[in-house]
């Protein structure tokens, strides 16, 4: 056993020398080396042109071939139903007759006679309204024809009333209204004034004198063709008490 022991070790130191040599050395290493080498030449490559992203040039022609998408089918309303018509409900019929004139008038109503027409009047009988004369002043006459101008008058009556003056007249005794008779010329001067009718006081009849001789009247009237106008004036005088 010690001798068989003895020639293993024997054969291992001789393998160790003759592995650990100078060029076996240097083929390790060389080999090492291209492993190496060959190694990071890999990795260079694969990031320098593999795992680099392309790069477009400027200016380079892009084609871009369009994709049509799948159409979409197209709902179309679909038309409304029409309605069914409605029934209408009949109420229940009533028992109606016929008239002489065709019209229907419903059993047990009775039928209102017919209102009478307002009565024609005829163009003829209708007559224009006439405005009322216009009524002279009871204390005022003219002498001879009919005096038309009632205009004139109110002139005559207003003027002799502003011009007659009572104040502080003593009327003791007065029995009536005095009356004075006067002409009034065609350019409205009194001609004439005289007392017609006395009134039973003195200063009462000289105040209605004294009127109408210090009034000045319009012409008179160019339709009236006489010379001058006779007025019988009546003076109406209430004393107070």
């Amino acid at each position: 056993m010690a001798g068989g022991h003895r020639d293993g070790r024997r054969n291992l130191i001789a393998r160790e020398k003759e592995f650990d040599t100078a060029g076996r050395m240097a083929l390790a290493v060389a080999l090492s080396f291209t492993i190496h080498a060959g190694v990071l030449g890999l990795a260079f490559f694969h990031a320098a042109f593999l795992a680099r992203p392309p790069v477009i040039t400027p200016g380079g022609a892009v084609f871009i071939t369009p994709v049509s998408l799948p159409k979409k089918p197209i709902n179309k309303p679909e038309p409304s139903k029409p309605e069914p018509p409605r029934v209408k409900k009949s109420k229940a019929p009533t028992l109606t007759k016929k008239t002489t004139r065709g019209k229907i008038v419903p059993i047990g109503k009775k039928k209102k006679p017919p209102e009478p027409l307002p009565p024609v009047v005829k163009p003829e009988s209708v007559k224009p309204k006439m405005k009322p004369a216009a009524e002279k002043p009871s204390n005022f006459r003219t002498e001879g024809v009919e005096f038309k101008y009632d205009y004139y008058i109110k002139i005559v009556k207003r003027k002799v009333e502003e011009n007659w003056i009572t104040h502080g007249l003593d009327a003791s005794g007065q029995r009536t209204n005095p009356e004075v008779y006067f002409k009034i010329s065609r350019n409205g001067d009194v001609l004439e004034a005289q007392l017609e009718k006395s009134s039973g006081n003195s200063p009462l009849d000289e105040s209605a004198l004294e009127a109408v001789r210090r009034t000045k009247f319009p012409p008179l009237p160019s339709g009236y063709r006489r010379d001058y106008l006779g007025v019988y004036y009546n003076f109406e005088y209430a004393q107070r008490e």
